[in-house]
């Protein structure tokens, strides 16, 4: 496993250096790569200068070479006589169709179709086939007459739809309205240009007009301000710092350079970081690693791909969002180190980098302290204003300084860094659940659903085993307050002691908490074996459950580790007790499946279930004698290997211990008994 986690931080330190090298790959062009940029600094004519600007001049000389009319040829008389030409063509395959007594209709609107100048509707082309040998030569004349008139005038190629419009009033009045409809759809499309255009001439009467216009020269003032910091590099501000020399054309070779130390330096800070952090993995380590390592790149590559370059979209990048989403599984030093290496990463070589990496990094530390956990959504929305106000401020703070501050700039600024504050807290939300999913660890918002009174399993339990349902909400208080004295965490270990025992509800009855007082035991009428076995049960049963309702596997662990694999002790003593031949009595069939536990927070319920229950069994009689039965108890749990999986040190033990005493002295504490009320016999008023 070290040879792959080694393969998968080489792949990445490799994945950082491409992502900084490949902007520097875009254009070939250094020029190419200022312009458009932002100025870092206000830069004056250091003296007064004029000079011959080429884009302007070139600029004015296109305007005067745009402004030249295109010239066309005169009307070329041949390009009617062919169009007159094609048009008696037609008229005669159209006389030959209707003159052709053995086609149908059918046929012979196919054959019209054929003609590719003829378009007219199927109704039209009835008429035509229709119309009466007089009527056809008629508008066979007309067709040509009309023709002729249309091609006399001077029809340039975007004049032809025009003349064709013309078409239906030089027809005669004499003609129905159906006839001149077949005229206009014969005559229309054999309408085409006549004057071409000649490219020759309007050409070289563009070039005469671009000769004619002087060169334009601008002139700087010395101390005269050519751009200002933040303004934008234009094509004609870079034309005027080159006139001055003050154009210094980056060394691409040394930005390479910068760029891949920076990428290996963070990379090697980036896996630091994350190598010596105590995280929630457990075995799923190298996969969290991976999705972390992918995560980061992709949000690298994206804000190398849409902040260079730009006003805006450098403040709405929800940097900020990264370090939200991970600290959930890594700690919040994690978080903040990580959305430092990105924020520099992200500004690394742009004009406003520092100012930019401030933004990146104090939203995302603020944003990280004010969500915390994370356990409420009126935490992300708080994070997100938080984010957008601090951000506000730093743009304020950087900008504030210059004499010509631009306060619309500002104030768009401002509000983008709300608008990121949003984005952030979004993508945080969606990629804790994202992660959470993949790697089998349970958001505080999931926790805390499964927490509430009204999730069906607990209903399921409080119904079915009210005293196991009562004995878990101890277990809970009791294991969580333990959780937050020794560091664990405290909302998990609630909600997995909440579900520990849902394998009771099958068999209620079998369980001391859920007797009825006076009533037999059913364990009296079992064999050893038999009570320990259903006893057991309520482990592999509760499993059964939990996977019948869903829950997480995190919470499903509690239910089978809460008892590790210690044994039934009464059971098994009842068998030795009433066997002819104790070693003939087999330990495991008392034992519990298991595993034992293999976190502090299922060694946790597992102590608290047993505390709890002892203390209630033995029923101390003061603080001492609590403390006595907790003491024992932990050493024996402990003592019987059932926390050699966890992380529990001695010191951890006895701050549980006190944990434990301090909980259940509150929780246990006796009540006072009101006396009755005497009622008077009335023999003392005699």
């Amino acid at each position: 496993m070290k040879w792959l986690r080694a393969l998968l931080y080489g792949v990445f330190v490799l994945g950082l250096v491409a992502i900084m090298v490949y902007p520097y790959y875009l254009s070939d062009d250094d020029q190419e790569q200022i312009i458009g940029d932002v100025s870092n600094a206000d830069i004056l004519a250091p003296y007064t200068l004029t000079y011959q600007s080429s884009l302007l001049t070139e600029s004015a000389r296109e305007l005067a070479a745009n402004q030249v009319e295109p010239i066309y040829f005169e009307v070329d008389p041949s390009i009617a006589r062919q169009q007159i030409e094609r048009l008696q063509i037609i008229l005669n395959y159209i006389d030959l169709i209707r003159h052709d007594t053995f086609a149908s209709t059918e046929e012979k609107l196919s054959d019209l179709a054929i003609v590719p100048e003829l378009s007219m509707t199927t109704e039209l082309a009835v008429s035509l086939l229709n119309l009466s040998a007089n009527e056809w030569e008629l508008m066979q004349q007309e067709s040509i007459i009309v023709l002729e008139q249309v091609m006399r005038n001077t029809i340039r190629n975007g004049d032809i739809e025009s003349a064709r419009e013309q078409i239906p009033r030089l027809i005669s009045f004499t003609f129905a309205e159906e006839s001149t409809q077949i005229i206009t759809e014969i005559v229309s499309p054999l309408v085409v240009a006549n004057s071409l255009f000649n490219a020759e001439a309007t050409e070289t009467a563009r070039q005469t007009a671009r000769s004619q216009v002087e060169p334009i020269t601008t002139t700087y003032v010395s101390g005269q301000r050519i751009i200002g910091r933040g303004e934008i590099i234009t094509p004609l501000i870079w034309e005027s710092l080159e006139q001055y020399n003050l154009v210094e054309i980056s060394d691409t070779t040394r930005d390479l350079i910068a760029a891949v130390v920076i990428a290996v330096v963070i990379g090697i800070g980036f896996i630091s970081s994350v190598s010596f952090d105590k995280n929630k993995l457990g075995n799923k380590k190298f996969l969290g690693t991976a999705l972390l390592v992918l995560f980061f790149l992709l949000y690298l590559f994206m804000a190398r791909f849409l902040v260079p370059g730009h006003t805006i979209i450098p403040y709405l990048y929800p940097v900020a969002g990264f370090g939200l989403a991970i600290s959930f599984i890594y700690s919040t030093t994690v978080g903040i180190v990580t959305s430092l290496f990105l924020g520099l990463l992200s500004a690394f070589a742009l004009p406003i980098d520092m100012s930019l990496t401030a933004y990146y990094f104090i939203t995302s530390v603020v944003g990280l302290f004010v969500l915390g956990d994370g356990r409420r959504i009126a935490k992300f929305i708080e994070s997100s204003l938080v984010i957008g106000l601090v951000g506000s401020a730093v743009v304020i703070a950087y900008r504030l300084p210059s004499p010509n501050m631009d306060w619309v700039g500002v104030i768009s600024l401002s509000l983008a860094a709300f608008a990121n504050g949003i984005f952030s807290s979004i993508l945080a939300l969606f990629f804790r659940f994202l992660f959470g999913k993949a790697l089998d660890i349970i958001t505080p918002l999931e926790l805390l659903d499964l927490s509430r009174p009204d999730h069906p399993l607990l209903q399921r339990l409080l119904s079915y085993a009210p005293g196991s349902y009562q004995h878990s909400l101890q277990v809970s208080n009791l294991a969580e307050q333990a959780a937050r004295v020794i560091g664990a965490d405290a909302l998990l270990t609630r909600v997995g002691a909440l579900f520990h025992d849902v394998g009771k509800a099958q068999n209620p009855q079998y369980f001391i908490e859920n007797q009825v007082p006076g009533q037999p035991n059913p364990h009296e009428d079992l064999p050893p074996q038999k009570s320990s076995k259903t006893i057991q049960d309520h482990v592999t049963e509760g499993l059964q459950l939990a996977k019948k309702y869903k829950l997480p596997k995190q919470i499903q662990s509690f239910i089978a580790e809460h008892h590790g694999t210690s044994v039934t002790n009464y059971q098994l003593v009842q068998a030795l007790n009433q066997s002819d031949d104790p070693d003939a009595i087999d330990p495991n069939d008392f034992q519990y499946p298991g595993p034992a536990p293999a976190s502090r927070e299922t060694a946790l319920v597992m102590l608290a279930d047993s505390c709890e229950a002892r203390s209630r069994a033995e029923l101390p009689g003061n603080i001492d004698e609590l403390r006595a039965i907790i003491a024992d108890q932990i050493e024996k749990v402990r003592e019987s290997g059932q926390l050699d999986n966890t992380e529990l040190t001695l010191r951890d033990l006895a701050a549980i211990r006190e944990s434990f005493v301090n909980t259940l002295i509150n929780t246990q504490h006796t009540r006072i008994k009101y006396p009755k009320r005497v009622e008077s016999t009335g023999e003392d008023e005699k």
